[in-house]
């Protein structure tokens, strides 16, 4: 398999075909007790540890003294906002996966010369949008079935072990803690990864081989485990892309967070609450902006090269 090559051609593909980066944009955008009453609140902001007091610091009790107030002035909006925000979320999960099989469409359809459009990216994950969403909620728990065998192969590890019946806060017990904690995101780290390959190939199986869900997800096994060297190598690739997208991500947020979160800093002490959180606002979403539009060409590309390495790989030619 050329690597050099479905790279370059999954780059031409996403700089030519500019339409596919709607889909991008969605993928990168969607991607993604108890309480006290307000007479509590407003008249006390401490909190009890044991039997000594600890008592917030006076700028902070007074900002959210400000902030309370701001609240309750204006809870029926920030009601409203609180709906807003739920049929966003919906929509953005349906509009996510209907994005992703369209994605995929358009790469193939474009490959092999076919008719492609947006119009009939969006129709064509439409089509396979209850498909997608099985085989996204049975990887979902494939992968909460993994980590809760680890979660309790490492409780019984630990509650087998004499220190845990220490009940003091001793640094031993919170050191074993801690280890058990690090060995067990270390050992999720490859089947996350082998989930989310699986999970990329079986959306290729459902939209270009028009598999059922059980189908595409064992079909897309056989096609890791005898092409996994393939996989690999385009799962470092991307992954690396996607740490270089990061830190010029971060880059931007440092350049443009410092200054607004100064301005806010100022407006907080001048007393201007509703113009400091409409300033933070501001900021946050043109960050959001920058965000979606440097992760939505990533993500483009990035499903492009999966898309092309799948039509590689089911070349007869490459199953060795």
């Amino acid at each position: 398999m050329d690597y050099g090559e479905i790279i370059r051609r999954a780059w031409n593909i996403t700089k030519k075909y500019k339409y596919l980066w709607v889909f991008g944009f969605i993928l990168a955008l969607f991607g993604g007790g108890g309480g006290y009453s307000s007479n509590n609140l407003s008249n006390s902001f401490q909190y009890t540890y044991k039997r000594s007091k600890i008592a917030l610091p006076v700028e902070l009790q007074q900002f959210l003294f400000k902030l309370q107030n701001f609240t309750m002035k204006n809870i029926g909006l920030i009601i409203l906002f609180a709906i807003f925000m739920i049929i966003l979320a919906i929509a953005g999960f349906i509009l996510y996966i209907i994005a992703d099989g369209g994605l995929i469409g358009s790469v193939k359809n474009i490959e092999a010369g076919e008719k492609n459009s947006l119009k009939d990216g969006f129709k064509t994950g439409s089509n396979y949008f209850w498909r997608m969403l099985g085989k996204n909620l049975l990887t979902g728990l494939i992968g909460v079935f993994i980590a809760l065998i680890f979660l309790l192969i490492f409780s019984t590890i630990y509650f087998l072990t004499p220190i845990s019946q220490n009940k003091q806060y001793l640094p031993e017990n919170v050191g074993i803690i801690l280890f058990f904690i690090i060995l067990f995101f270390i050992l999720m780290i490859p089947f996350m990864i082998f989930l989310g390959i699986l999970n990329d190939y079986s959306s290729r199986f459902i939209v270009i081989k028009n598999n059922r869900i059980i189908e595409s997800i064992k079909n897309s096994f056989r096609l890791i485990f005898r092409n996994f060297k393939h996989a690999a190598i385009i799962a470092l690739v991307l992954f690396t892309t996607r740490i270089i997208i990061g830190i010029i991500s971060f880059i931007i947020f440092i350049i443009i967070g410092i200054p607004a979160a100064l301005i806010c800093f100022l407006l907080y002490k001048s007393g201007a609450i509703a113009f400091m959180i409409f300033v933070a606002i501001l900021a946050m979403l043109f960050l959001i902006l920058i965000s979606t539009f440097i992760n939505g060409i990533r993500q483009t590309f990035s499903s492009s090269v999966w898309t092309l390495t799948f039509l590689q790989l089911n070349k007869p030619e490459i199953h060795k």
